[in-house]
């Protein structure tokens, strides 16, 4: 018990620092004007076609390439200094041990990447609530940017490019279940592209190699979702695709990943760089400088 207190004292003292560091309050006001137009974009359509808006934007509001992009960017930009060295290291490490050290940062990046995406939720809710429909279903407005042309004819006079409503998500699933496991896919994400910065920079030392390696990842994914398209099976091959349902969901065709093959390939990913990083990290941990 007094291990798993240790390691979670250590992730918990990245928390703290959050409200002295002013890049994560910068990410914090970028996620919230992203979430804001989202909404908006949404209440546009909804007021043009006379109905009220939906309660459910979350599972569309990162569906295109380039928002999923966006969405990710804050990821990188929270992670990128991982394993989150400071001057305290020396004290914690010589308390702790490597091994507790390295737990506790793992710790973190899987708490905070849950945190993230439960916030970007959270947002879409909040912002929904004064025009959005009270229902536990999808409500009018997202069956009808789901399933009519007359909201796509709209969005184009609006220059409204930025949420994609599928329909393939709309009708096999209920509005819990598309938020729930878009939460769980996009965390999933976001573990695996902490776990790949947090490797890097204890492999190479500096902290390029890490950021470079996601900036690749989330390159081929614009690739695989707009310049590939006819080549579907490359979104078997581009991970930050799967986060959405319209990608990785049922009722697509077998040249698209399914769900289970998406859960699998996360979790084998974080598993391996996880012992990695613990494997491998003890060691270097000693040599990284403070930043």
């Amino acid at each position: 018990m007094s291990n798993v207190k240790c390691v979670l004292s250590i992730s918990f003292q990245n928390f703290r620092k959050w409200s002295e560091d002013y890049r994560l309050w910068t990410i914090a006001v970028l996620v919230i004007i992203l979430c804001f137009d989202s909404v908006r974009i949404m209440n546009t359509i909804a007021a043009a076609l006379g109905i009220k808006a939906s309660l459910w934007i979350y599972p569309f509001a990162y569906s295109q390439y380039h928002m999923k992009l966006l969405y990710s960017l804050p990821i990188i930009l929270t992670f990128c200094n991982a394993p989150f060295v400071d001057n305290n290291k020396l004290l914690i490490l010589t308390r702790s041990g490597g091994l507790k050290y390295l737990l506790g940062q793992l710790g973190y990046i899987i708490l905070a990447s849950l945190a993230y995406y439960f916030f970007v939720f959270v947002c879409t809710v909040l912002f929904s609530l004064p025009t959005a429909e009270f229902s536990a279903d999808w409500g009018n407005a997202i069956y009808t940017l789901a399933f009519s042309n007359s909201a796509g004819q709209i969005a184009l006079k609006e220059e409204l490019f930025f949420l994609n409503v599928s329909g393939y998500v709309v009708q096999n699933y209920t509005p819990f279940e598309a938020c729930l496991i878009t939460i769980i896919l996009s965390w999933l994400n976001g573990v695996m592209f902490g776990f790949i910065l947090c490797l890097c920079n204890l492999l190479s030392g500096n902290k390029y190699l890490g950021s470079a390696i996601c900036g690749i990842i989330m390159a081929f994914s614009c690739f695989a979702e707009n310049e590939g398209r006819g080549m579907y099976f490359l979104l078997k091959f581009s991970p930050l695709s799967w986060i959405t349902l319209d990608i990785s969901g049922v009722g697509l065709n077998n040249n698209y990943p399914n769900l289970w093959y998406c859960v699998t390939v996360y979790l084998t990913a974080i598993f391996v760089m996880g012992a990695a990083i613990l494997i491998f990290g003890r060691k270097r941990i000693l040599k990284m400088e403070a930043v």
